[in-house]
Formats: C-alpha cells, sequence, structure tokens
C-alpha cells in the first residue's frame, strides 16, 4: 500500500507510462528546430515503462542532426484535443 505525500498529488505523472496515456509526447532540437513525435513503444523498450520521465530527456538524440545537448521532451494535452472531436 503506498502513501503519497501531502506536497505530491497523487495525479501527477512522472513514468513514461503515465505521460504516455494522458498526452502526446514530442521531442524539440534546439541545435536545429528538428521537431518530431515521440516513438514512445520505442522507449519503452529502451528505458522501460515506468521509467521516470527525466530519464528519458537526458537519453534522447535528435534524429536529423545528432545533438543530444538540450534536447527537450515536450508534452502536449492530448486530453483536450481529444475532446475536442
Amino acid at each position: 500500500m503506498g502513501t503519497h505525500s501531502p506536497t505530491t498529488p497523487a495525479a501527477a505523472p512522472v513514468t513514461l507510462k503515465e505521460y504516455a496515456e494522458r498526452f502526446r509526447l514530442h521531442v524539440h532540437c534546439p541545435a536545429c528546430s528538428h521537431e518530431a513525435p515521440l516513438n514512445v513503444m520505442r522507449w519503452a523498450r529502451v528505458i522501460g515503462w515506468n521509467a521516470p520521465l527525466e530519464t528519458l530527456r537526458h537519453s534522447v538524440r535528435c534524429t536529423e542532426c545528432g545533438n543530444n545537448v538540450g534536447v527537450e521532451v515536450r508534452v502536449s494535452e492530448r486530453e483536450l484535443r481529444d475532446q475536442q472531436r
């Protein structure tokens, strides 16, 4: 039985799985401005579904220029987009 700290909301996503279930993830490269959807299934095989999203942020690399410095994993509001359909 898990306990939650009063300062940490229970609903806040932390793992790759939790983010992937609620949001669309994509990657942005500051070096070449390339932006692409994140292949969540591929990364789940590499780092695991239960890995913190922070692990992913330290592992990604731009597929266009090869840069791995400052590459951002961005989160899009999937829930809002899906409700508008």
